[in-house]
């Protein structure tokens, strides 16, 4: 349990959460025919993190994390096995005798309170009864067939065989993106309706893979880019990027002429959804130390969502933010907003990143070569003797970044809600959006 909580993965309904939730209410349930009254799990993580830590420091990393996320799930389902056994001998007392025990009741005891089919069979042998084991499997089956027809958006995607065969084939797109948003390009290949072919005209659409490009793939919680390609003879709108085995692909409707295989063009990336995509991705970093700050080092980023409209942000939190947490984090962040201070991107070494104190995030793989932002400055060390890096915010990330801070314009908080158990959800605005919203509700009150 503690390993996959470390690794990203956090109880749910649904594929990789749903298999831990299931190991996680196996435990508990054998802690409560031990008749432990009381949460007993999230008291043990202490000993694993003094027995493992030394091997897997993630464990010591997400030590807070994996306890309130056991607790949490102990006091939780307390209440679903009290519920579950009142189902059991609720249904036990109107059987008559010669009765079989609903299978599809037993499943559900299974599914949802966490009774293994062996523990309701036990209890209905007790009056001389029998599980209807045959309509159990039926329900069973069912289940995983939904299971295995779900598990795709839960980490796994189906990639078309054409893909492989040209990354065997080309080199890997050159990404421009970080330092530029136009480039001449040479088109590599063309795809259309799944297959290569050497042209596309006028009225179609494809897909396209350049030798170079300037366009981010969607990614770590970044929407992709868009803009526009053309040449003297041709024009077309680039309106999504995926990236898969090194290869970046560019969806594109072509507007005018003809896209042939070895055409050279220009990429051109819009100007200003990139502007408000960095400015909300560059507020989220600021708004993640943030949050650090003013509700502990506890908390940790769950999942993120940035495109030019707004913010979303996924973190770790048993309870919900105060109206004074939600402000003083708003001013945390305008206040380095205010600053316009350089943001610095650095290549390095991934040991020598965590030793200066950037935030990796749980789950997530990295290369041993990582791309570190930093943003802000601590103000509390700038005038100090130390080796302390005294930057605010530093975070590994391969994603789109103002230049500076004061680009992002300014952060409100829109709302603040629960998204699922121990997670909670922000999502934010920035710059003239921001301003927009705040105009809005003025109004509503005057």
């Amino acid at each position: 349990i503690s390993f996959l909580i470390a690794e990203g993965v956090f109880p749910s309904n649904e594929g990789r959460g749903y298999v831990l939730r299931r190991i996680m209410r196996r435990a508990m349930r054998h802690i409560h025919f031990l008749e432990v009254n009381e949460p007993m799990l999230y008291k043990m993580v202490s000993s694993l993190t003094r027995e493992m830590g030394a091997a897997f420091p993630e464990l010591i990393e997400a030590k807070d994390l994996i306890e309130e996320s056991l607790l949490n799930e102990e006091i939780k389902f307390r209440s679903t096995l009290d519920r579950g056994l009142k189902l059991l001998n609720k249904e036990i007392k109107r059987l008559k005798k010669g009765e079989k025990f609903s299978g599809e009741l037993a499943f559900k005891l299974y599914d949802t309170y966490g009774f293994p089919i062996d523990l309701t069979q036990d209890a209905v042998r007790e009056i001389n009864l029998e599980v209807d084991i045959d309509s159990f499997d039926i329900s069973m089956e069912k289940q995983k067939e939904k299971a295995r027809n779900a598990w795709i958006g839960s980490g796994e995607i189906k990639i078309d065989q054409v893909w492989f065969d040209l990354a065997n084939n080309l080199d890997i797109t050159e990404f421009l993106g970080y330092n530029t948003l136009n480039a001449q390009a040479k088109v590599l290949a063309i795809v259309l309706n799944g297959k290569t072919t050497d042209r596309v005209a006028e009225g179609n659409s494809a897909e396209v893979i350049f030798n170079q490009s300037p366009f981010y793939a969607e990614s770590g919680g970044q929407i992709s880019d868009s803009g526009y390609v053309n040449n003297e003879i041709f024009e077309a709108e680039i309106e999504d990027i995926k990236k898969i085995s090194g290869l970046i692909i560019h969806k594109i409707n072509i507007i005018k002429g003809q896209i042939n295989n070895g055409d050279l063009v220009k990429l051109t990336v819009d100007l200003n959804k990139r502007g408000s995509i960095a400015a909300n991705h560059s507020a989220t970093h600021l708004m993640h130390q943030a949050l650090k700050d003013v509700m502990g080092v506890q908390v940790n980023q769950r999942g993120s969502f940035n495109d030019s409209e707004r913010l979303r942000f996924d973190f770790s939190s048993t309870k919900g933010m105060s109206k004074y947490e939600i402000e003083k984090v708003e001013q945390i962040v305008n206040k380095h907003i205010l600053e316009d201070t350089i943001v610095d991107t650095r290549l390095m070494d991934i040991d020598d990143a965590k030793k200066l104190g950037a935030q990796a995030l749980f789950g997530e793989k990295y290369n041993n070569e990582v791309r570190v932002v930093m943003m802000g400055f601590n103000q509390t060390l700038i005038y100090k003797s130390s080796s302390k890096n005294k930057r605010y915010s530093m975070e590994l990330c391969g994603g789109t970044h103002v230049q500076r801070t004061g680009m992002i314009g300014s952060f409100i908080i829109k709302s603040e809600i629960a998204s699922s158990s121990g997670v909670r959800r922000i999502e934010g605005l920035t710059g003239l959006n921001a301003i927009k919203y705040l105009q809005l509700n003025r109004s509503y009150i005057n």
